[in-house]
């Protein structure tokens, strides 16, 4: 198909404000395919702010109630990869603002540098029942506190203690602590 019967057929294939639009054009925009194409695209697709202004952009979401951490996480990386020059260090950052209340505050403590140990920690979290313990009235359980400045070597232990004490007090209100 040649270049005049692409221009015929342009208009055919437009409904609705596309076809107002093609029709605000001037002539010589018209018998141009390569700057008809041109002020198409700059007119319909979304440019590179529009992206970052989205309404669910890496800068606005956040983990929803039900969601697992590497699900919500693996979706802020995905609308990262819209924004090229993002750092890996600002998208920490993105994600941990994101977190729900609970493993945030658990996250911060374990003093998580890197995404992979932000992974890591809030595993442990969610394992724990950190994620659904306290979220209506601000409270944090007893294994948030018994996590802190536990040498590394006897981290594993610890936790797998905690999180023993924990499920078997779920529900004890002395293992909860309001902050």
């Amino acid at each position: 198909m040649d270049e005049t019967d692409q221009l015929a057929a342009f208009p055919l294939y437009l409904k609705d404000g596309a076809i107002d639009w093609y029709d605000t054009l001037g002539q010589d925009v018209r018998n141009n395919m390569e700057q008809l194409l041109k002020e198409f695209q700059s007119f319909f697709c979304p440019s590179p702010i529009d992206h970052v202004l989205q309404a669910e952009s890496v800068f606005t979401r956040v983990q929803r109630p039900n969601e697992r951490v590497r699900d919500y996480v693996s979706a802020v990386q995905k609308l990262a990869r819209r924004l090229p020059a993002l750092d890996e260090g600002i998208l920490k950052c993105i994600i941990l603002r994101g977190l729900r209340p609970n493993i945030k505050a658990f996250v911060l403590q374990q003093r998580a540098d890197t995404i992979a140990e932000i992974l890591e920690a809030t595993r442990v979290a969610e394992s724990a029942g950190i994620a659904t313990m306290g979220a209506d009235n601000g409270k944090l359980t007893l294994l948030f506190f018994t996590l802190i400045n536990i040498p590394p070597k006897l981290k594993s232990s610890c936790r797998a203690f905690s999180l023993l004490l924990l499920l078997k007090h779920r529900t004890a209100e002395s293992l909860v602590w309001s902050c």
